[in-house]
């Protein structure tokens, strides 16, 4: 009679746990119809196998409907929701519903799919930050999950200061949240050409909660962590200058966050020319710098209560040109950690 009454709890408990990821789904997202995938776990490899074919199958398999070409289907790595998401275009809700999908469950915790539009979203929830890469076999999507140091050996985070509603330092109509946005955009072309794996907090005008941004980097392993600011003077319209603040107590091969401040400071003024007021170990009064375990920067960027300089930081010149010094920064840093920094191709 026990036995039989903890079987009936355990299976109400897993039916509620279920509805209630489902509601909450639909709470955050709002899409017109939400729904479960199931993951079936015959095609694992099993243990003595000698199938080829079989033992192969480490991927998550997604069936795709009949008519859907390659270029219907897109995958975006949502890291800072910690998910993959596949879009098939043109597709019917109704093809996913109560479809199981076969092959492995390896860091996937859970996956459900949405409608939005024309299309369906698949969401594959990870148990880490990875990467993936994909491959089509016949009427199917094959996606494989790599943890992003088995496929990176240099890793960094690029904090993106403040979004949406919070703007940050404002003056003569210019706030800090779009400043270091645009500068954000033109590191990343630099980086972009680079072997470099970055993950950025934000890349839209987005606000993103100081709790996410540490999440990101603990989940991450990053070995470099910059963030990005504006300052301002609230006692004075002629303080100017860039200053870069650091978390000296850490290390990574080398690497510690007085030579990743340092090195960013140095280069961003040699390519701006800006006032130098150096950089400091100032972790203890910055509760981001505090909490970080491996190196980290944040760099204050110019005052937009100067006027003047405040001009500059809304100008596509000058922000290329921190963008350039930033770039340098981390090349130079990386370098003094004996990591080589190499150039990629599109193709690559």
């Amino acid at each position: 009679m026990e036995e039989q009454l903890m079987k009936k709890v355990f299976t109400a408990s897993t039916i509620v746990c279920a509805a209630t990821m489902v509601i909450m789904a639909l709470f955050i997202y709002g899409r017109d119809h939400l729904g479960p995938l199931e993951m079936m776990m015959k095609q694992e490899v099993q243990a003595g196998s000698t199938d080829t074919e079989e033992t192969s199958k480490v991927y998550l398999g997604i069936p795709l409907p009949d008519g859907i070409a390659t270029e219907d289907i897109s995958v975006e790595n949502c890291y800072m929701e910690q998910s993959i998401v596949v879009n098939v275009q043109n597709a019917s809700v109704d093809f996913y519903d109560g479809k199981v999908l076969d092959g492995s469950s390896k860091h996937i915790q859970n996956v459900y799919y949405d409608t939005d539009a024309n299309a369906v979203r698949i969401h594959i929830i990870l148990d880490e930050l990875c990467e993936y890469s994909t491959r089509f076999y016949g009427q199917e999507l094959q996606l494989t999950f790599i943890p992003v140091h088995e496929m990176y050996d240099k890793v960094m985070i690029v904090d993106v200061g403040h979004g949406g509603a919070s703007t940050g330092n404002v003056s003569y109509g210019i706030s800090e949240k779009d400043v270091v946005l645009a500068v954000a955009e033109k590191l990343k072309l630099l980086l972009d050409q680079t072997d470099i794996r970055v993950y950025y907090t934000r890349l839209s005008d987005t606000d993103v909660s100081q709790e996410d941004r540490m999440r990101l980097a603990e989940l991450s392993g990053a070995d470099l962590y910059l963030s990005l600011h504006v300052n301002a003077d609230a006692g004075s319209h002629v303080t100017t200058g860039i200053t870069t603040y650091y978390n000296d107590g850490t290390e990574d091969q080398g690497l510690t966050g007085k030579v990743l401040g340092t090195e960013i400071q140095k280069a961003v003024i040699a390519s701006t020319k800006a006032n130098d007021e150096g950089a400091a170990d100032h972790a203890g009064k910055i509760t981001l710098l505090k909490s970080m375990t491996g190196p980290a920067s944040m760099l204050e960027i110019g005052y937009l209560t100067n006027r003047q300089e405040a001009l500059l930081l809304a100008s596509t010149s000058y922000q290329e040109k921190v963008a350039e010094g930033i770039y340098n920064g981390i090349v130079k840093a990386y370098k003094k950690s004996g990591k080589t920094i190499n150039q990629v191709t599109e193709n690559e």
